[in-house]
């Protein structure tokens, strides 16, 4: 089958992957399902169909194990991530609150941890729980201050994912401050 193809039949092809997973035992074979898992889920979100999404990347995270982390770390870390932020998308924000932050033990650059500080941020100002979303942002900035970051991202990447960073929370806080505005 060409990308194209693919691309074009790409429900079809992780639906067809989902019924025959307990099959597959060679871990390449289960990495490369579960990359397609991931761009079905991917797609899906992309379409506002976020609890269909959340079944691909459940279904993506299940052919993979703990040393993936190792071995495929970028395809677990973005299951995980997509998984969390579809989760929150549809109300279910004690699994994203507990996801996020194991994910966010787990990030090993600056800019997937700015990835997982950004959903977790808006996590928090969701639940209208302000005190925790500035909690979050200060560690990530606090990490990112003490240079702990393994840094395999370029200069622009990192200021890229700062400013993505900065315009959440005052998003976040401009929204809390609407809310103590409406109550007074």
């Amino acid at each position: 089958m060409t990308a194209d193809e693919l691309a074009e039949h790409l429900f079809d092809v992780a639906n067809h992957f989902n019924r025959g997973a307990t099959l597959l035992v060679d871990r390449d074979e289960k990495a490369q399902v579960a990359t397609i898992e991931l761009r079905a889920g991917r797609k899906a979100k992309a379409s506002t169909a976020y609890a269909s999404a959340c079944v691909y990347l459940v279904a993506g995270m299940a052919l993979l194990d703990e040393s993936d982390w190792d071995s495929h770390y970028d395809l677990t870390f973005s299951l995980w991530l997509e998984r969390a932020e579809c989760e929150y998308l549809t109300g279910q924000l004690a699994s994203a609150e507990a996801r996020l932050s194991l994910l966010s033990t787990r990030a090993r650059t600056i800019v997937d941890s700015a990835a997982v500080t950004c959903v977790r941020l808006n996590l928090y100002t969701t639940l209208d729980h302000s005190d925790s979303a500035v909690e979050v942002g200060l560690d990530y900035l606090r990490r990112v201050d003490d240079g702990r970051w393994p840094l395999h991202a370029t200069a622009e990447d990192v200021r890229q994912a700062y400013d993505r960073l900065l315009q959440r929370l005052g998003s976040g806080l401009d929204r809390v401050a609407g809310r103590l505005a409406a109550d007074d």
